[in-house]
């Protein structure tokens, strides 16, 4: 008892009461309860409960925690969720990023997941224990997918490199098979080889809307006959890694909300030009107005720059850009 009081007790009230409205409900049943026909018994212990907030919080969260799992509601929401639905969110979000070596790790899971169902169909495991399987397959999945416990390093290495790899012919040797550089299947420091990849960082740019008013080159064209360019620029320490990396991307006409995903180097010592030009018929089109996007200013605890302008030459207008640098670094070839 003296541990609820010193310890559980201000945690529950330091934490739970913010989130749930145990004391605002409290105080509205305790408003129902000033007629004169209620019970003195009814205003005592709406006063005992209202002066234990905390405890009526806990006991409502364990009340409700054992009729969902007597229902098996519980098991039957948090199975799936912490099995499949959290890791398949974090795959997409390393898929999106480019992040070879979380993707790798997540793939390595999703097998682990197939086989598991395999085994579900093979051995009695639910039927087993109907009540108690899906909170242990639950905490068994997410010790293998958690950045603290990282388990399906341990399966990977104990079961999936000594014995499913040479079956499915994917280690360093094999039937008949020389020994050859596979960078999805070598382990350095993780599941992905590093060694002939670069490291970038990802910066997202969205044009997010081009306003053109006047000006001597529009000639009164509409703003639906503009389009903007991105392109990236750096100096000569990193011309050599800019070589492959170098974009030049052109928007369609009007452009409005378009996202780009551009790879620049870690050290952020590059510019990224944008361009506003005027659709022409003939000709060539000319540019009406543009600006550099100078990156090094991400390195100041910066992680997103909004409604960047553009210099409009000989006109007026602007464009509203958001350019956003990702946390996560990337890996490309």
């Amino acid at each position: 008892m003296d541990v609820y009081k010193t310890n559980i007790r201000p945690a529950v009230e330091a934490q739970l009461l913010p989130l749930i409205p145990v004391v605002s409900a409290l105080n509205e049943l305790g408003k129902l309860a000033t007629h004169d026909n209620v019970p003195v018994q009814v205003h005592y212990v709406l006063g005992f409960l209202q002066n234990h907030p905390a405890d009526v919080a806990l006991f409502g969260i364990i009340s409700t925690i054992y009729v969902l799992h007597r229902s098996f509601l519980l098991a039957f929401v948090l199975e799936p969720v912490i099995t499949a639905l959290i890791p398949a969110i974090s795959a997409f979000r390393a898929i999106e990023h480019q992040q070879l070596v979380e993707t790798g790790f997540f793939l390595l899971y999703f097998v682990s997941f197939g086989l598991l169902k395999v085994l579900e169909h093979i051995l009695p495991l639910r039927e087993s224990s109907p009540f108690f399987y899906p909170y242990i397959k639950s905490a068994v999945m997410l010790a293998l997918y958690h950045p603290t416990t990282q388990g399906i390093s341990l399966v990977n290495g104990l079961f999936f490199e000594p014995y499913l790899y040479p079956i499915l012919g994917l280690g360093t040797t094999g039937s008949g098979r020389e020994k050859r550089n596979n960078t999805t299947a070598k382990k350095v420091d993780s599941f992905v080889d590093l060694s002939n990849l670069h490291k970038v960082k990802v910066v997202t740019v969205t044009v997010r809307e081009v306003t053109v008013t006047e000006g001597e080159e529009v000639d009164e064209k509409p703003p639906s006959q503009t389009y903007a360019t991105l392109a990236t620029l750096s100096n000569q320490a990193n011309r050599k890694f800019c070589s492959y990396e170098a974009i030049k991307f052109k928007t369609g006409l009007n452009p409005k909300n378009v996202k780009k995903t551009i790879h620049v180097h870690p050290s952020l010592d590059s510019q990224i030009a944008v361009s506003l030009y005027v659709k022409e018929t003939f000709g060539t089109d000319p540019k009406i107005g543009s600006a550099v996007i100078d990156l090094s200013n991400f390195s100041k605890m910066t992680k997103k720059m909004s409604n960047v302008l553009l210099d409009f030459e000989g006109g007026s207008g602007s464009v509203l850009l958001d350019v956003c640098l990702q946390d996560e670094e990337a890996y490309i070839e």
